[in-house]
This record gives C-alpha cells, sequence and structure tokens, in this order.
C-alpha cells in the first residue's frame, strides 16, 4: 500500500465518521430554547442509561394525574457523574 492510498483511507474513514456524529440531533432542531417551560410534579424515578438519562414525573394536568417522561443529555457527560 502506498502512502498516498494509506492518508486517502484514513481520511475517507474520518469524514465518514464525522458526518453521522454531527447530524445528531440537536437541542435546537427539537427544541425552542427562546420558550422555557416550567413544570411542577413529583419526581418517581430516574434512568442512567446510554444515549439518553431521563427523568420521571408526576403531574397534574387538568385536574388528572399524568406521568411524564423528561429526556436529558448522556451519562456520559461530566454533569451527570456529579448527580451520583
Amino acid at each position: 500500500m502506498t502512502l498516498r492510498f494509506k492518508l486517502a483511507f484514513t481520511l475517507a474513514t474520518l469524514i465518514g465518521i464525522a458526518i453521522p456524529a454531527s447530524a445528531h440531533h440537536s437541542f435546537d432542531s427539537e427544541y425552542d430554547s427562546s420558550r422555557p417551560l416550567t413544570i411542577t410534579g413529583e419526581i418517581i424515578g430516574f434512568d442512567w442509561l446510554n444515549p439518553h438519562s431521563s427523568v420521571h414525573l408526576i403531574v397534574r394536568r387538568d385536574g388528572k394525574l399524568q406521568e411524564l417522561r423528561l429526556e436529558g443529555g448522556s451519562v456520559g457527560f461530566p454533569w451527570y457523574r456529579r448527580l451520583n
């Protein structure tokens, strides 16, 4: 194998890995950060699973109790490690 082929192969591999990683859903594409939402309820559980953590709540909505699941970031991020 020539050096040129190895470099081209390595570059193509890195680009192939980077494109799907950058296309992973972003916060701004799914949520409107200019419209904060306040939710009041009782926390009934946490899921510390990859790729995303989640918090389970019981809230009162229109006079009825409803269970909500709020999705968080990856458990691999440093701020989630500090919560354990």
